[in-house]
């Protein structure tokens, strides 16, 4: 099941006003139809990747995979897209403090974390949406131990777990909108809702039994959020239907 961290401050200690306004970071500004692949390789440690409105394509496993502490900023809040086009993973990351602001990881389909998987290091999502991806597990965001995310302003809706992806390897479809798979999530403001799960059966079967399902971001039973593993929530200012990022 899921603990409740005391303070949020333990996963997501604040950036120093020096950190923050380091003139050494560059801003790389990027139109639609590039390749962030190619521009997040040829960043340094701390930069600022700033997106155009439009939509951004990918190749391979993600149309972003990440190892290095970087922001992603939107231009607008909604405008830029990130699009797995139903073929790939949005957003991996490997490693470091990822800051996404403004940006809609929408299209993505693989085994854990359409939107957003999470494997190591930290991310931060402000003014986000999340939307519109499947995986087997954790349609929307799958983040595993020792990694952490934070959700400001920001809002998780119509992702599926869906076991059609390969379910002899990757089990019957858990967590909709996110698994916290020993991970930690902060909730600042954001809204989880109308996700889905199913299972291997006809027609779908909703899984509500295993670890700790949460109707929304606050409280209830359903696929939005799914805990297990030690997985930790702090919930700073609870959902409900407050939060939300560039789309709803």
């Amino acid at each position: 099941g899921a603990a409740l961290l005391p303070s949020a401050a333990t996963a997501f200690p604040p950036l120093s006003r020096s950190a923050a306004r380091d003139p050494q970071h560059a801003i790389h500004s990027v139109e639609a139809g590039a390749s962030l692949q190619r521009v997040l390789s040829a960043a340094s440690v701390g930069d600022v990747i700033l997106l155009s409105n439009g939509t951004y394509t990918g190749s391979g496993d993600s149309v972003l995979d990440v190892a290095k502490d970087v922001t992603i900023r939107a231009r607008s809040v909604g405008g830029a897209v990130l699009d797995g086009e139903g073929l790939r993973r949005v957003v991996r990351v490997r490693s470091g403090t990822v800051v996404l602001e403004g940006l809609v990881l929408a299209g993505g389909y693989t085994s854990n974390g359409g939107g957003l998987y999470v494997v190591g290091g930290r991310v931060e999502l402000t003014s986000c949406t999340v939307r519109d991806n499947r995986a087997a597990n954790g349609g929307g965001v799958f983040v595993s131990s020792g990694s952490a995310v934070k959700l400001a302003s920001s809002s998780v809706h119509d992702n599926a777990a869906d076991a059609g992806y390969d379910i002899d390897l990757f089990g019957t479809g858990i967590g909709g909108g996110m698994y916290l798979h020993g991970g930690t999530a902060v909730l600042d403001r954001t809204a989880i809702h109308s996700n889905t799960e199913f299972g291997s059966g006809p027609g779908g079967k909703t899984l509500v039994g295993f670890g700790r399902t949460a109707g929304t971001a606050s409280a209830g039973t359903g696929p939005d959020l799914h805990t297990c593993c030690g997985a930790q929530v702090c919930t700073l200012l609870r959902g409900g239907g407050g939060g939300g990022g560039g789309e709803r």
